[in-house]
């Protein structure tokens, strides 16, 4: 019996199929070991899909649709917009930002808001411009506008007054985020990175760190993330990717197979709406980005899909069976990772199941077994070493093979034992074996079973 790698996550390019990995809502913990992403469990119902959210004051606020809303750990929900006759405008994503005092809110190339605890208010100055990004730093708050044009920046303690500009003009790219990181400013341009820091004075306030230029800018979405923070970014003149901002430089972490997604099956419009979180799950540092089609994860070990069944209402409007994950702006508070719902009026809370909302979730993995050029092997069987007996009735996971990791023949399904059956074997064998190849074989494995599906290794007996 021959022992097999599991994947480290998603490593396919198109001109090697037979190298194609891949894991799917189940993330690589390292040392061999695969494990579920968490599920989602609902907590209360909102006003709108999820377009931000953020702890301010120990307690969660979210904007749900036009309205702004706190949430109590109790369910109780207020709806602040109601309460001051002040919707958030228009239906675009929105960035948060928290002072002491203050929570700040900008809708994405268009308005801003403020409030304090007690009062909302739309940010009316003359000198506001709408704005793509905002961030706070030292009592101020930094906002780069839609345009690309120089950031500017609020009185101190006060975000309803505009006070300055300034701009990283050390490269005429145009800026695009900005990122208080260890008390430094990360003004972040379509291809490079200028950072400042605040000078403490009335003029200049923000002064630029000499030598401190990146040539790597950002296209959208940025997270903390491990000692730092990741986003969806470029070096200059080169192609789209991932990102870890560093000390003088932005290291790529995504690997080939992230790259090529990223630059052949998106626009550059389309990856301009990414949105960038995070969480933390068993030991394991987690940085999601949601775009229209994937919902990539990266945990260190490597790259992975979250995704979510389809209803049947849309399978009939787009013809998948799967989309992206519906989390959107993950957010801890009160203890826990509370989300919003991508397109439904929902808040939920992950949690230690295999659903999303009572829905199922397909889990599982891609891999490939492969022997010397012009060898032939038949695989007799397959085994799994994985949790078994956690489902009332039993439940099943599918296996299927491919002889050119292409095209993959029907799923051969077995049962993974009813609660309690903690020495079911996860075994494949049929009457003469699971087939003849020639120095390959492709293995997915597959299932929608409501269970924590793990795996430790995968041992395949080879003739």
């Amino acid at each position: 019996m021959a022992e097999l790698e599991l994947p480290t996550g998603f490593t396919s390019i198109k001109e090697f199929p037979r190298a194609k990995e891949s894991l799917i809502n189940m993330m690589n913990a390292g040392k061999n070991k695969l494990m579920q992403r968490p599920g989602v469990i609902p907590f209360v119902d909102s006003f709108g899909p999820c377009r931000g959210s953020i702890k301010f004051q120990d307690e969660l606020y979210q904007v749900s649709g036009t309205k702004l809303l706190k949430i109590q750990k109790d369910g109780a929900v207020t709806n602040i917009s109601n309460d001051f006759v002040i919707d958030i405008a228009g239906d675009a994503q929105c960035v948060l930002s928290v002072g002491f005092t203050f929570l700040v809110i900008v809708v994405k190339g268009d308005r801003g808001y403020t409030w304090d605890g007690t009062t909302l208010s739309e940010i009316t100055d003359p000198q506001f411009i709408a704005s793509n990004d905002v961030t706070y730093i030292n009592g101020r708050w930094v906002f780069i506008p839609s345009d690309g044009s120089p950031a500017f920046f609020t009185d101190a303690l006060d975000p309803l007054t505009i006070d300055g500009f300034f701009d990283a003009e050390t490269q005429p790219d145009k800026n695009v985020s900005a990122v208080n990181f260890k008390n430094r400013l990360y003004i972040i341009g379509e291809e490079t990175t200028e950072v400042f820091a605040d000078t403490g004075q009335a003029s200049p306030v923000f002064r630029r760190i000499e030598g401190a230029s990146i040539w790597t800018g950002i296209v959208e979405g940025h997270t903390f993330w491990g000692s730092s923070f990741v986003f969806l970014g470029k070096d200059k003149d080169e192609n789209f990717g991932m990102f870890q901002m560093g000390s003088g430089e932005a290291p790529r972490i995504s690997d080939p197979a992230i790259d090529e997604l990223l630059n052949d099956e998106y626009t550059a419009d389309e990856l301009k709406t990414c949105v960038a979180q995070r969480y933390q799950w068993k030991g394991q540092d987690i940085a999601v980005f949601r775009l229209p089609r994937h919902t990539l994860n990266f945990n260190g070990v490597g790259w992975w899909f979250a995704s979510s069944i389809a209803t049947f209402a849309e399978r009939q409007i787009s013809g998948n069976s799967f989309k992206t994950w519906r989390v959107n702006y993950i957010c801890h508070c009160y203890g826990e990772y509370y989300l919003g719902d991508v397109s439904e009026s929902k808040i939920g809370i992950l949690n230690d199941i295999s659903t999303d909302y009572g829905q199922d979730i397909e889990s599982g993995f891609d891999t490939f077994i492969r022997a010397e050029r012009g060898s032939y092997f038949t695989l007799s069987s397959l085994e799994l070493n994985g949790l078994a007996g956690q489902a009332s009735p039993e439940r099943t996971i599918g296996l299927s093979m491919s002889d050119d990791g292409l095209t993959y023949g029907d799923f051969f399904y077995i049962g993974m034992g009813e609660i309690g059956d903690y020495q079911r074997r996860i075994s494949w064998e049929l009457p003469g074996g699971l087939g003849g190849y020639e120095n390959f074989a492709g293995v997915r494995i597959r299932t929608t079973a409501p269970v924590q599906i793990a795996g430790e290794g995968l041992n395949a007996v080879i003739q």
